[in-house]
């Protein structure tokens, strides 16, 4: 009975609180500006250059697994599915690459400046999470995650893929909130006469009387 009666009394401080007056109006709601041509076309460049990187030597091992010692994305997606590598996928990293295809998708079907902005805010944080996610890339590649004096032994460096996604994901924020690189973009409107020294000519209102006839 006291929990209904605690729960009944939070719903009406809620609704007192967030209900605006009888009779006030709601502010306008203010649209953000869509992406235009320029941003546009720079969300796409960033984007094309996250998801190069897929095919980027920017993981390294010490020792070398399988003779080598650096590895892209896409060669270790290739030794998993081969079963050369078990299957232990890097959650952190295959989210963040799914984020950049969602931005492709978005950047061809909409120009919405805050779809954009969500994915790069996601994506960031993702990818400031990945740093954490160093035993998965341990198991990956050497079946086992080995501790000393309770720190975990690294042999897995992902530091730069690390940092060109990062990266990759503030230049998608500061293009999608940066409103100023389409107005630099946009061609200035000449003013007419404005660059040419010839002055337009002077309209004079006069009447034309016929000459007078002497006697």
């Amino acid at each position: 009975m006291t929990s209904l009666f605690i729960s009944a009394l939070a719903a009406v401080c809620g609704m007192t609180l967030f209900t605006p007056p009888f009779g006030t109006k709601a502010p306008p709601v203010k649209f953000a500006k869509p992406l235009g041509r320029r941003r546009r076309l720079l969300a796409f460049i960033v984007v094309t250059a996250g998801l190069l990187t897929f095919f980027l030597p920017l993981v390294t091992t010490n020792p070398a697994v399988m003779g080598h010692s650096h590895w892209s994305p896409w060669n270790i997606s290739r030794q998993i599915y081969e079963g050369s590598l078990p299957p232990s996928i890097p959650f952190m990293a295959t989210a963040v690459y799914l984020l950049l295809i969602v931005a492709f998708v978005v950047l061809c079907l909409d120009s919405s400046r805050d779809a954009l902005a969500k994915i790069a805010i996601f994506g960031l944080f993702t990818s400031w999470l990945w740093r954490g996610d160093r035993s998965s890339y341990e198991a990956l590649f050497y079946g086992k995650v080995s501790y000393h004096n309770f720190a975990l032994v690294r042999h897995v460096g992902f530091g730069d893929l690390t940092f060109v996604l990062l990266g990759a994901m503030g230049c998608l924020l500061y293009i999608a909130f940066n409103e100023a690189l389409d107005a630099e973009s946009a061609p200035k409107r000449a003013i007419p006469g404005a660059f040419s020294g010839i002055r337009e000519p002077k309209f004079v209102d006069a009447e034309i009387r016929p000459p007078e006839e002497k006697d």
